[in-house]
């Protein structure tokens, strides 16, 4: 039986703030999710901000 693992979510506008959160959990976490938004699937961050 395998067990569960809980993997934070990065999102981030931008090359710069995926390095920041990254470097915050580097250490911390075995795995990391990383949504990717292309603004035609899925929203992009602007509406995210209203």
């Amino acid at each position: 039986m395998s067990s569960s693992v809980i993997a934070p979510a990065i999102l981030a506008e931008n090359a710069e703030q995926y390095k920041e959160q990254v470097d915050k959990i580097t250490g911390f976490v075995e795995r990391v999710h990383i949504d990717i938004s292309d603004g035609e699937f899925a929203p992009d961050f602007d509406c995210w901000h209203s």
